[in-house]
């Protein structure tokens, strides 16, 4: 059986179709596509008009490779943007009037857990394991031992969202720089006040992201990217780069992907925060997702 789930971010829109058969599950097509669903809501608390427009028209790209892969069965969820946008209920109709399919909108503990499982067992068993899972609107921290959450934490932090509070310059100028830090760090002592040691994993299109450059990868290869330990040295480099640069200049980066130079810059920020606030000298990136966890 041909089965797709399709992961509705606040920055992307991702999917997965697979062949499940005999309980193997074999990946025929992993689709990832920068479509900024979440572009408006920091403004204005809404997705808006365009914004669904384009994620309507990515939806139909999505529907025809589930067409030429003959799936038989589609899961579309969604998650921070749908979980605040006031016309969320909107896009919902619209996906459904449209495309035929029911978006369901997963709660920040659904969304932890599925983070979780997707990447957890890439620590060790007696290890505790720390999963951040950050996207364009919010950063999931899923505590576990054993494959066992212990517990979970989602902060308000993404890149996008914080792109578009406290980046107003390009190239970022040091003072938005410094206030981005600032508030990042603020969140995460609120939230962590006392920071355990855990082996840590990253997932999301910024973790990717900086994986990739930091192989300078002409295209995108998860094979290479999953598991790569990621340094805190080479994270705070890959950050004085994007600061370094306007936006235009960093779409020529070899290993960044056009459509998320714009956001990078707080993507990685909020990466080298988090490290520092919990003290890890690297980060062990996953390309697995919450949509690897909804096909198992």
């Amino acid at each position: 059986m041909v089965k797709a789930v399709i992961d509705i971010g606040s920055s992307s829109l991702k999917c997965s179709i697979a062949r499940l058969e005999q309980g193997k599950i074999t990946i025929l097509d992993d689709l990832n596509l920068v479509t900024k669903l979440g572009a408006e809501l920091a403004v204005s608390g809404n997705i808006g008009t365009a914004s669904m427009d384009r994620n309507i028209q990515a939806l139909r790209e999505i529907q025809a490779s589930c067409a030429r892969h003959q799936v038989e069965e589609v899961l579309c969820v969604g998650a921070e943007t749908l979980r605040k946008a006031g016309d969320a209920a909107i896009f919902q109709d619209r996906v459904h009037n449209e495309l035929g399919w029911e978006l369901r909108i997963l709660s920040s503990d659904e969304e932890a857990r599925l983070s979780f499982q997707a990447s957890a067992s890439m620590a060790p068993d007696d290890a505790l394991a720390l999963v951040i899972d950050s996207g364009g609107g919010s950063t999931e921290f899923t505590f576990g031992t054993g494959g066992k959450i212990r517990e979970k934490h989602s902060l308000p932090l993404g890149a996008m969202v914080l792109t578009s509070r406290f980046i107003h310059s390009d190239p970022a100028s040091p003072d938005d720089r410094a206030e981005l830090k600032r508030h990042i760090g603020a969140a995460l002592q609120a939230a962590f006040p006392a920071p355990e040691q855990a082996f840590a994993i990253a997932c999301g299109g910024s973790a990717t992201s900086l994986a990739s450059v930091s192989l300078a990868l002409p295209a995108f290869d998860a094979l290479r990217i999953h598991g790569l330990q990621l340094a805190e040295s080479e994270i705070a480099r890959q950050v004085e780069l994007y600061a370094s640069l306007d936006n235009a200049a960093r779409q020529d980066i070899i290993g960044l992907r056009k459509d998320r130079a714009d956001i990078i810059l707080a993507g990685a920020v909020l990466l080298q925060e988090i490290l520092r606030h919990f003290n890890l000298a690297e980060v062990t990136v996953s390309t697995y997702g919450l949509r690897h966890a909804l096909l198992v």
